[in-house]
């Protein structure tokens, strides 16, 4: 320990916390040397970002007023696009990285990283609030070390908020942080005393209020040739409110040459009131030539009014004025909101990510324009998403671009920009992005000078977050950020960015998680790659719901593809298809090409629908190409693919019930004032704030309530709102086994404090681990009912929720957290028992299956399974509705019937169409059968029939279902049997028979006999079939009969051979089906022909067809019908012609693109074919 002591002086030449006003002297370092202390001292203390300190920062006020007579700035035309036209337009692909690696990752000991990295000649640099990492420009470790170690002897702990940058002029590495915010709170700086990160550096402190009034918070850095420019946040020590803002300016010169410091001499500090507002950006300047005495700050001052503010810095040390008289304020259309907590979705938990404020990134100034990039939340009236803006402004105020990286559609956000910009104005802009489908990652984009104004390159994302993202360590806040950087190389001009993104969990808890930081190096784009073009993405994930039309539902979605800046000639893109979805049946392409002609530029887009149908399917993909004709634009080196990836938007439904939703939880606190049996509570934090049970909620509670008091003896319902709380009321043990689709419904007040003092529901699966579902609850006064749909995780398992309380140590007021008459359920799918309840579903030849659930109150009416051909737009009803039995008369007797009848019935009548039907009853509609309910059979009678008339076998058919019960369960039975054709159906009594039910009559030609094939369900007193032939479909002949089986309930297949056919004959045939009585019904007839089949009479030129469908026909026919039938079923043009000649013409010009059917009625008999346009 004496060698740890006598070591750490050797490397502390002096302690620089100076009063005001004081000189300050260097204190040296080197890596090598904080590496040993490192590897002695071990980790340090675990500390929370900068809030280090016992105070809790109180919010900046994020809307500053506009001064009277403001002078807004917008834009002018110049050579740009005129007023400030902010687009999100895409201009094809963002490059590729030429190298990635990692940067520095979570130690376990901070949040946020506050992320920050830099690049000199030949080493990359990272500094975080745990650490800061040195390694060459291949990521090779040079040097790693702790915060703490590097500013050993001149600071007291709590270091963060670091920021280093490469200094081109002088090439000089700087360092700038912060001290805790205490009474030693601190600026401290350092520089390089070479371009060698390894080497040696001068490190001051400097004391920002010696009267220990204020802390500093948030520095911000910037430089020109002579001057370097930090800015920072003032907060009271004693009421941790914002105070304004402080200007620190040093002369860069002394810095590098290790001088001491004064203020007031060669150094200088402006204070400034809340008036002036907070969170300022100092501009790093990239100009050539004789150093301007003028600097810039950029602040986003109200978002109401889509304005920010520039001030100039002007002047020498140690007399610099800041300009705030002369303030100007950039001004755009789009309004926005500043902040929203914890606001960002990630992946795989329903817990947020915290987005923040809208405050600048890092300000550049470069070929005498200004950028600068900060995130928004939009629409500023309830924001949806976090949106990235970035602006060039004249040094005048002037707004050249303004453009928005975003999604309106609210499902990405993004957020904790950073952009760097080189002599030609490319951009690269980097930034965390996140979904409730992507965990937390690093992205970027790119722009081209030559693209149209502001556009940007689709983002490309470099690492992909790892995991789910929680980590508060007892605080009230899930932080990233707070801040990224997006640098250029001095050495190569490559671009490099530093983004933050979630690492790989070590654990299940939530301190568990882990951030990580990735290095991205960016070669700018060649001026030749102007006419590149691209996809503007690679993958694109849409969902098959559809929006437009009734059957089949539509949803038309842009594809875009983009040329960087403009063609130099002509080119047309043509798209190619693949992927496992289908073509003209699960999508189709509107237009199939784009053309380009010399110096267009811009987005150009074909539009792809996507069919709604209701088979419940596996997700499929749409993978589209194109190939380039024509030299105006030539492929991109990336995204020359697009892998479409569509969701399925039917499911098989969840808790299929007879009965309404089902309650697996309910308290009302009402049967004592203690905790009810089970329940617990969990302590995080805070002694004097409990969870209580009373009649004291007030008068818009019945009975008692579950609350947080102040006073466990008389439980009123208040809080001590200077004591902090973390304190979860857990309910009792839910079992959800076989449940799914779950809710929780209860009713409650909180007040508190936005953004400190609030309560959130939560869940466990073990007791101790808990997950936020919804929060915070916060500001609401008056009773409230909520009901919230529980995650994934909680169906099927055993589980608690809770009601967590937080607060702080400052501020609030009443009522806290008051909750009552909580009910968990699971939401059901109900059986449709009301009339006129209908659904209308596309159905494809498939083996999935479709469920038919109602428009009104989603209720499942029948499914369909297993179906033979596309039978397009099915509609099922409940046609008749009850609990009753009623009777039903048949050619072979009287029979009882269910009251309620559901009908199938495709738009387009199919009478051959195969497929295994399900329809559903309710005990109560199943009570009046006792016993016989699970012996019920399925009648099925053609849709024209009258149910009051006596059916007749050939009307009808009945078959002895396969039986799923779930009355005690579910309250449901299913019925369910394969069938042909669709119509009414019904359950019937037991013995209920009909005469004939001919379920299928048939035949095929094989060489020169005809095969006739017939299949009855049951068969009662049958004699047998005469066989009867026709060669004109009017005067038929028996050839033959076959013998009957008398009266039998099962199916029964029968079959005859007409033999020596003659070629080009027709033969028409029909059974007569006899009775032993004498009495006889006949068939359907069908028709055959020997060696004829759609291809043998007749053919389709060409196929594709263009402009005309030709239709060539074999053989001289006397009358010939034709009938063109689009994708949905609608008859486009039909005609009959008389002594046709062989080829006929069809006008085809105006039809849209994609598959059609032909029918050709020649002579009687009818063929079918397809073909695309």
């Amino acid at each position: 320990m004496k060698k740890l002591i006598l070591f750490f002086m050797l490397i502390s030449m002096s302690i620089c916390l100076n009063a005001q006003n004081t000189t300050v002297t260097p204190s040296k370092f080197t890596f090598k040397e904080a590496e040993a202390i490192d590897n002695l001292v071990g980790p340090p203390a675990l500390k929370i970002g900068n809030e280090f300190a016992s105070i809790t920062k109180k919010p900046i006020p994020l809307e500053f007023p506009l001064p009277e007579n403001a002078n807004i700035k917008k834009s002018n035309i110049e050579n740009r696009i005129g007023d400030d036209n902010v687009e999100t337009g895409l201009q094809g692909k963002s490059p590729l990285p030429t190298s990635n690696f990692n940067g520095l990752d979570d130690n376990a000991t901070t949040i946020p990283p506050d992320t920050k990295g830099a690049v000199g000649p030949n080493h990359l640099m990272v500094t975080l609030n745990s650490q800061y990492r040195i390694t060459d420009k291949a990521g090779t470790l040079i040097s790693t070390v702790t915060a703490s170690s590097f500013w050993t002897g001149i600071s007291p702990a709590g270091h963060s908020d670091p920021h280093v940058i490469y200094n081109h002029y002088i090439n000089r590495w700087i360092l700038v942080a912060q001290s805790n915010l205490t009474t030693t709170s601190s600026i401290l700086v350092a520089m390089s005393t070479t371009n060698d990160p390894t080497g040696t550096w001068n490190r001051y402190a400097f004391d920002i209020d010696a009267s220990n009034v204020d802390g500093f918070d948030y520095p911000m850095v910037g430089f020109n040739q002579n001057m370097l420019v930090i800015a920072g946040n003032k907060f009271s020590l004693s009421t941790s409110s914002f105070t304004g803002t402080q200007i620190y300016l040093f002369n860069i010169a002394d810095l590098a040459a290790g001088s001491a410091i004064t203020i007031g001499t060669n150094a200088q500090r402006i204070v400034n009131n809340t008036a002036q507002g907070g969170s300022i950006s100092p501009v790093t300047v990239f100009e050539t030539g004789s150093p301007s005495t003028t600097l810039y700050t950029i602040q986003a001052w109200n978002g109401a009014s889509a304005s920010t503010r520039l001030v100039t810095l002007t002047g020498t040390i140690p007399s610099v004025v800041w300009n705030t008289g002369s303030a100007v304020f950039p001004t755009g259309s789009t309004t926005w909101s500043g902040a929203n907590g914890d606001f960002t979705p990630q992946l795989g938990d329903n817990r947020k990510i915290n987005s923040g404020d809208n405050r600048p990134g890092n300000f550049v100034l470069i070929n005498n324009n200004l950028w600068w990039s900060h995130h928004i939340f939009l629409p500023a009236a309830a924001p949806t998403r976090s949106a990235i803006q970035w602006w060039q402004l004249q040094t005048n105020g002037t707004v050249l671009q303004r453009g928005l990286i975003d999604d309106p559609t609210g499902v990405i956000h993004r957020t904790y920009p950073s952009l760097a910009i080189n002599a030609n104005e490319d951009v690269l802009i980097g930034y965390s992005i996140s979904s409730v489908n992507q965990y937390i990652s690093a992205a970027y984009s790119y722009r081209m000078p030559c693209m149209p104004a502001n556009t940007m390159q689709s983002e490309v994302i470099y690492k992909n977050g790892l995991s789910t993202y929680y980590k508060t360590y007892g605080g009230t806040r899930n932080r990233w950020g707070d801040y990224s950087n997006t640098c250029l190389d001095p050495a190569t001009g490559d671009f490099w960015t530093l983004q933050e993104y979630a690492g790989t969990r070590v654990g299940s808890a939530d301190n568990d998680s882990r951030w990580g930081t990735w290095w991205a190096k960016i070669a700018p784009l060649p001026a030749a790659d102007a006419s590149k073009i691209s996809f503007e993405t690679e993958i694109l994930n849409i969902n098959e719901l559809g929006n437009t039309g009734t059957c089949p539902k539509y949803r038309d979605y842009s594809i875009n593809v983009a040329v960087f800046c403009a063609a130099i000639g002509n080119a047309t893109l043509t798209f190619n298809k693949a992927g496992t979805a289908t073509d003209m049946v699960d999508y189709e392409l509107l237009t199939n090409t784009v053309s380009y002609v010399n110096a267009e530029s811009g987005t150009k887009s074909i539009t792809l629908r996507v069919y709604d149908d209701g088979n419940v399917e596996p997700n499929e993909t749409i993978i589209l190409s194109y190939t380039i004709s024509g030299t105006g634009v030539t492929a991109a080196p990336t995204a020359q693919t697009l892998t479409i990836n569509i969701t399925d938007n039917d499911v098989v439904p969840n808790n299929i019930s007879g009965n309404s939703t089902t309650s697996i939880l309910s308290e009302n606190f009402d049967a004592g004032v203690t905790l009810p049996t089970g329940w617990t509570i969990t302590t995080v934090s805070g002694s004097t704030n409990q969870w209580v049970v009373s009649a004291n909620g007030g008068v818009d509670f019945t009975g008692n309530a579950a609350h947080i008091t102040n006073n466990t003896g008389t439980k009123p319902v208040a809080y001590t709102n200077t004591s902090t709380t973390n304190r979860t009321l857990v309910s009792t043990n839910i079992n959800s086994t076989g449940v799914t689709n779950l809710a929780v419904s209860f009713k409650y007040k909180c007040n508190a404090e936005t953004g400190y003092d609030y309560g959130t529901l939560v869940y466990t699966l073990n007791g101790t681990t808990f997950f936020d579902i919804e929060g915070p609850y916060v500001g609401t006064s008056t009773l409230t009912l909520r009901t919230v749909a529980l995650p994934a995780a909680c169906n099927n398992t055993n589980f608690k929720l809770g009601w967590r309380f937080i607060s702080d140590n400052l501020d609030g007021v009443d009522p806290p957290f008051i909750i009552d008459d909580i009910t968990v359920f699971a939401s059901t799918t109900l059986i449709s028992s009301t009339a006129a309840y209908t659904k209308t579903e596309y159905v494809k030849a498939d083996n999935t299956e479709t469920y038919f659930l109602s428009t009104t109150g989603n209720e499942l009416i029948a499914k369909l399974k297993n179906v033979s051909a596309d039978i397009n737009c099915t509609t099922a009803s409940v046609l008749q509705a009850g609990t009753g039995q009623v009777s039903i008369s048949t050619t072979s007797g009287n029979y009882q019937r269910t009251q309620k009848v559901i009908s199938i019935i495709p738009a387009t009548a199919n009478t051959t169409a195969t497929y295994e039907g399900s329809i559903y009853f309710t005990n109560a509609e199943l009570a009046v059968w006792g016993a016989n309910k699970l012996n019920l059979k399925i009648l099925k009678v053609d849709d024209a029939v009258d149910l009051g008339t006596t059916i007749t076998g050939s009307q009808a058919s009945l078959i002895t279902p396969t039986v799923i019960d779930n009355s005690a369960t579910a309250g449901y039975v299913e019925y369910k049997g394969n069938f042909t054709g669709f119509s009414k159906f019904m359950l019937v009594t037991p013995n209920a028979v009909l005469p004939i039910t001919l379920l299928q009559f048939d035949g095929k030609i094989l060489k020169a006999n005809a095969l006739l094939k017939w299949t009855t369900s049951q068969e009662l007193d049958n004699s047998g079939y005469a066989i009867e032939r026709s060669i004109d479909g009017v005067n038929f002949k028996e050839i033959g009969f076959v013998n009957g089986h008398g009266t039998v309930n099962n199916e029964t297949n029968y079959n005859y051979a007409d033999n020596n056919l003659a070629k080009a004959v027709y033969y028409y045939y029909r059974l007569k089906q006899v009775d032993n009585s004498g009495k006889f019904s006949y068939s359907k007839i069908i028709t055959l022909a020997y060696d004829e089949t759609f291809a043998n009479v007749a053919t389709v030129l060409p196929n594709p067809i263009k402009d005309v469908l030709q239709i060539q026909l074999n053989y001289k026919y006397t009358n010939v019908k034709y009938t063109v039938i689009d994708v949905q079923g609608r008859i486009i043009e039909t005609k009959t012609i008389t002594n046709p000649n062989n080829i006929i013409k069809v006008e085809a010009k105006n039809w849209a693109q994609g598959k059609y059917s032909l029918v050709l009625n020649i002579d009687g008999k009818t063929f079918s074919s397809s073909f695309i346009k």
